[in-house]
């Protein structure tokens, strides 16, 4: 489960007995940077900590590449959307925005 509320970001998976957690926090700047980690496995916090980028094209289609992830989201991640990270596909179950 990955659950993102305003500026905090926060995953846990347990695969078998191994249990992955992060935390992610905004920065003053408006950057994203992960604050903690525990366990081996590999979260999609970094595609929750995503910010539409308004001014980037019409109707804000393309996102801000959050600091230091290498990677830019072209689409907006609705429910229903599946997103594999580390060989894990998750499912977007729930996306609320206001």
């Amino acid at each position: 489960m990955v659950v993102r509320v305003g500026g905090w970001c926060q995953g846990i998976m347990k695969t078998g007995e191994e249990v992955t957690a992060e935390r992610w926090a905004r920065g003053k700047e408006g950057g994203w940077e992960r604050v903690a980690r525990v366990g081996p496995g590999i979260l999609p916090c970094m595609v929750a900590c995503m910010d539409r980028d308004e001014s980037a094209g019409v109707g804000g289609r393309y996102w801000r590449q959050a600091r230091g992830l290498g990677f830019v989201v072209e689409k907006t991640v609705v429910e229903g959307d599946r997103v594999t990270m580390g060989g894990v596909e998750w499912k977007v179950v729930e996306r609320c925005h206001w």
